[in-house]
């Protein structure tokens, strides 16, 4: 069974409006998000906030406050894209929102008021590469899911390893979209 071929649901991308040299995100916009989508069968995306407060082109006022405007824009692209983007809210504790109170404000207005529907939390390495056996066997099928950080790495960067990992194509469907349509709420 090929990876490229069975419908999926991608859960780690990224839409990416703005260029910056200093940084590996290249453009992609909501629409060139959907067309390649479709040229490899993913039926949803969970778009993940860019928390990297200089990325945004914001006045220098807004720059400060930056999590509120990437929070609107998350939910912006959740709702211009006909249910194909699952967009999560962005957090932070340093900076404005060092104050816990504050941050978890911003975090009850993503997800009450906006609609997102999680919270990106970036965790430390566990020291394992993903495509270790023992990790996929160990952590429970039912919790691992397939994600890409589309537009940094290609899709088929991901199939040229995952093509040659010896899954049932019970496992596939499990990983590619089952497990999360489940968290999602999809199934």
């Amino acid at each position: 069974m090929r990876w490229r071929d069975v419908p999926k649901i991608d859960a780690h991308t990224h839409v990416v409006l703005h260029e910056r040299p200093d940084t590996d995100l290249v453009l992609n916009t909501p629409d060139q998000m959907l067309a390649v989508m479709d040229e490899h069968r993913v039926e949803q995306a969970v778009v993940l906030p860019i928390n990297y407060p200089a990325y945004f082109p914001l006045t220098e006022e807004r720059q400060r406050d930056w999590l509120p405007a990437n929070n609107d824009r998350q939910a912006d692209l959740m709702r211009e894209s006909a249910g194909r983007f699952v967009a999560f809210a962005d957090c932070a504790l340093t900076g404005t929102y060092a104050d816990p109170q504050r941050a978890t404000a911003e975090v009850d207005r993503a997800v009450g008021e906006l609609g997102l529907r999680g919270v990106k939390i970036h965790p430390s390495n566990l020291g394992v590469p993903a495509d270790d056996e023992r990790l996929l066997r160990v952590i429970g099928l039912d919790r691992v899911l397939f994600g890409t950080d589309y537009p940094i790495h290609p899709y088929e960067q991901y199939y040229a390893v995952l093509d040659r990992m010896r899954f049932t194509p019970t496992e596939v469907e499990r990983i590619a979209y089952a497990n999360a349509a489940r968290l999602l709420g999809a199934a």
